[in-house]
């Protein structure tokens, strides 16, 4: 939702966000549907912001938190 209308919007992801999530097990064709799942699931999301920036925070988040067990390194966690 953007201004209280729904909107599609497009995400832009370089290649590298991809090979990430495949680095935590995430096929390639796995990628938009769990793109989305994140988007819907996130409570901090805010759609004032450009939706591809938080899109590569949220891959960001998963691979290292997939990786090393924790996502500590994040400062801007939200209590669920």
């Amino acid at each position: 939702m953007r201004k209280g209308k729904r909107e599609r919007q497009v995400i832009s992801l370089d290649g590298f966000f991809i090979n990430a999530l495949a680095s935590i097990g995430l096929s390639k064709q796995a990628v938009p549907q769990w793109v989305q799942a994140q988007v819907n699931d996130w409570k901090a999301f805010d759609a004032q912001l450009p939706i591809t920036r938080q899109v590569k925070y949220l891959i960001m988040q998963a691979v290292v938190k997939g990786l090393s067990g924790s996502d500590t390194v994040f400062h801007n966690q939200t209590a669920n």
